[in-house]
């Protein structure tokens, strides 16, 4: 997130905020040269460059801002072992920094991200950032940064398998989701750590963009959270564009940019104040949504 306002704001500082224009082309020239980069990398895997330039064609912009050269060949293999398979593919890479990168890429559907998020907590890895794009032929592209299993590397492999295991079944239809969560709805994520002074907040915003609704949900870090959130936003038949996860220490932010069935921003007043009560109740986990905020 911070690595993306600083490009953004030096793209604007380096030509100045005046000119969008400029701005634009210059972004753009930013998105050639990763890209051209990327092809590079995969050149040298032997990739063929027809799949390259498909691949890029159905990804929107703002992937190519957010992921280097390396980040985006990496998701990209993915991708094209989903166009040879129509199966779920998915790639699991333990990063410096104790974390690892989990990709996914199958057909998009709706709620799909609610349940890999709920099948992650489920096998308790905390999710410390995610960002899931759809492709122009309605690809899903996701990818996560979720905490390394404890133990060694065999213990890791068996607990990446059994999660994947259970995501099959859950995109299949074949496992409820919830009941996976249920069954592990005790205790919180991660290491102990002392409670955040922070209330829970939900910032809902149709002014910040002018294609989406943008909403905010900032809470303790939870099981399942993510999951709840994303549940709800689905069952008020809002579909996800953009979704951002960040945690510090024990606090989490959720961004999502949103759009009705229709394709449109969610305009209706009731209904906006109706979801934000819905959320708040979910990040504070109890039935009391009397607190909060809402942006103008």
């Amino acid at each position: 997130m911070l690595r993306e306002v600083y490009e953004r704001t030096a793209e604007m500082l380096e030509i100045g905020a005046d000119d969008p224009d400029k701005a634009m082309a210059l972004l753009e020239a930013r998105v050639e040269v990763r890209q051209q980069s990327t092809r590079d990398e995969l050149a040298r895997s032997g990739v063929d460059g027809e799949n390259v330039e498909g691949f890029f064609s159905g990804m929107p912009r703002r992937y190519f801002v957010s992921h280097t050269p390396r980040q985006i060949a990496r998701h990209a293999q993915v991708v094209f072992r989903h166009w040879s398979s129509r199966e779920i593919e998915t790639a699991f890479r333990e990063m410096r920094g104790d974390f690892t990168e989990f990709i996914l890429c199958t057909r998009d559907a709706h709620g799909l991200f609610s349940r890999v998020a709920g099948v992650l907590a489920a096998h308790r890895f905390n999710i410390l950032g995610s960002n899931v794009y759809t492709s122009r032929e309605g690809m899903a592209l996701e990818v996560y940064r979720v905490s390394t299993p404890e133990g060694g590397e065999e213990e890791r492999g068996m607990a990446f398998s059994d999660f994947e295991i259970d995501l099959r079944k859950v995109i299949a239809g074949e496992c409820d989701v919830e009941e996976l969560i249920a069954r592990r709805r005790t205790g919180r994520l991660g290491l102990p750590s002392p409670p955040t002074p922070q209330p829970s907040r939900v910032l809902v915003s149709n002014t910040e963009s002018d294609f989406y609704t943008v909403v905010d949900v900032i809470a303790h870090d939870r099981l399942g959270l993510l999951h709840d959130v994303t549940r709800c936003l689905g069952e008020h038949g809002l579909e996800i564009y953009i979704s951002k996860a960040a945690t510090i220490k024990d606090q989490v932010t959720d961004s999502f940019y949103l759009r009705d069935a229709r394709g449109k921003k969610l305009r209706d007043e009731e209904a906006l104040a109706h979801l934000r009560r819905e959320l708040l109740r979910i990040a504070q986990n109890s039935s009391d949504p009397e607190s909060g905020e809402e942006r103008p």
